[in-house]
């Protein structure tokens, strides 16, 4: 539980690449689409940030 914890951040990211890759592909590029991939990159580098950091205090 500990690894999926302290990778979530990096899962956070990925899913977001993926929601700006795959409608690329698929031919529906949306601003809800970019939104929504631009806020999981985000989220995803903050979360990675702030667990990181509490793996190593600990």
């Amino acid at each position: 539980m500990n690894a999926l914890i302290k990778n979530l951040g990096v899962i956070v990211i990925i899913l977001g690449a993926l929601a700006l890759i795959l409608p690329s592909f698929l031919g529906f590029i949306s601003n809800t689409t970019l939104a929504i991939g631009g806020v999981l990159l985000f989220t995803g580098l903050i979360l990675h940030v702030i667990l990181t950091r509490k793996a190593t205090d600990l």
